[in-house]
């Protein structure tokens, strides 16, 4: 369930936050006990955690509610968020604005898109993304097996903008954050 995901996570940042004096905070509502695919959602939230504590500021807070059949998990937190220049193209390969590698985001979104999902800048200022999760089939969708995601998952959420089709090799890999 999504709940003890928020919480896994919770636990592992906690400490690298309170060093920096920094809390950590839950809203978890509706859907609490959705399930959720446990390992994709993991490395999605770690690289949004990572990604608060390392350009983040203040509280970083974890939500989770439900959404007409999809569940959304949003991360967000005081700080500056996202500079202008950089909001459109956040989740492109090889952007940074602090001079990492710049391939956490690409990594956490096809890690989203892997399981059906998808991640998105909600606001740039302050930061706030969403992963928006499917919550069962939508109404006269052909059954899935878990393995079987197909070459274009169905879309969960409010469709961004002028987003770019990721690239064949944008896909795969345990990366998580910038590391």
């Amino acid at each position: 369930p999504i709940h003890e995901v928020v919480r896994q996570q919770v636990v592992e940042w906690e400490q690298a936050f309170g060093a920096r004096g920094r809390p950590i905070r839950t809203e978890v509502q509706v859907g609490s006990e959705t399930p959720v695919p446990r390992g994709a959602v993991n490395q999605v939230l770690a690289c949004l955690l990572e990604n608060s504590l390392q350009h983040g500021s203040g509280t970083t807070s974890i939500r989770t509610r439900g959404l007409d059949g999809a569940l959304c998990v949003e991360v967000t937190d005081e700080g500056p968020g996202v500079p202008p220049d950089l909001a459109g193209r956040v989740f492109d390969r090889w952007v940074s604005g602090s001079g990492r590698t710049g391939v956490g985001l690409a990594m956490a979104r096809s890690t989203a898109e892997s399981v059906n999902g998808r991640l998105e800048l909600v606001t740039a200022a302050p930061a706030r993304f969403a992963l928006f999760l499917p919550t069962g089939p939508a109404p006269g969708a052909p059954s899935r097996r878990e393995d079987d995601l197909g070459e274009h998952p169905p879309a969960v959420g409010p469709e961004p903008e002028g987003r770019p089709e990721p690239d064949a090799d944008d896909v795969g890999g345990d990366v998580v954050g910038d590391r």
